[in-house]
């Protein structure tokens, strides 16, 4: 009989040679490659309920409401520290839950959060396809919003607490969503970065009504690695 291991590493390689690219700039030429930037982004069409958009977006969990647009634009850069997260959503009225503990913070869906799949390139049994940062932003002691981080190995299992020492955050929230860069050290994802890297990974915006992902159609975005799209650092 055929390795499973072996003929799932075989399929997604042959998916991933076809992967939607989105090319990540160097943070010291960011200035250099401005138009270029801007035309390089991720598209989240949450204004559908029905399964795929033109973008690859798709509908994974929860009902939309029509009165509400759940659109978002993502785009990454990076430096030799931190890999760069930016998104920009459109939800409207966004919710954000107080920080009380990180076991209350971990299971707590039930608002505005962003999970973010990495292929972890591991084929061979007993060990994951992907792991997932989660990021969700909620208000501290003082009332300030604040993000708070963690890690899923293996499906849902193994939950990490990422130390705050591990990444930057920045965020502005309107009427209209909010704005979020986040920076991730490079040992969260691991890779170690260089111009011609290249990585594979996944988007899913969650809001309290609703899932959305950026190109897996399936909820189960450990396992479809091979749906993934193409991260290249220029």
């Amino acid at each position: 009989m055929d390795n499973p291991h072996k003929l799932a590493s075989e399929i997604i390689s042959i998916l991933q040679q076809d992967a939607f690219t989105l090319v990540c700039h160097n943070n010291n030429n960011s200035k250099k490659h401005e138009k270029e930037l801007v035309g390089n982004c991720g598209y989240l069409d949450g204004d559908r309920d029905r399964t795929g958009s033109p973008f690859g977006t798709h509908k994974v969990y929860g009902q939309i409401d029509k009165e509400i647009d759940y659109s978002a634009k993502f785009w990454l850069t990076w430096d030799k520290t931190y890999l760069w997260f930016h998104i920009i959503t459109k939800h409207s009225n966004p919710v954000f839950h107080q920080y009380i503990d990180d076991d209350m913070m971990i299971s707590d869906n039930a608002q505005e959060f962003i999970r973010l799949f990495f292929d972890t390139m591991k084929r061979r049994q007993g060990e994951p396809y992907a792991i997932a940062i989660i990021i969700k932003p909620k208000y501290n002691s003082q009332g300030e919003i604040e993000s708070f981080l963690h890690k899923n190995i293996n499906g849902n299992r193994g939950k990490e607490i990422i130390n705050k020492t591990e990444y930057i955050s920045n965020m502005i929230i309107s009427e209209d969503g909010y704005n979020l860069k986040i920076g991730l050290k490079w040992n969260l994802i691991p890779l170690v970065p260089r111009v011609g890297v290249k990585f594979y990974m996944d988007v899913l915006v969650g809001t309290e009504e609703l899932e959305v992902t950026w190109r897996n159609p399936s909820y189960n975005g450990w396992y479809y690695v091979g749906e993934y799209g193409k991260i290249v650092l220029k």
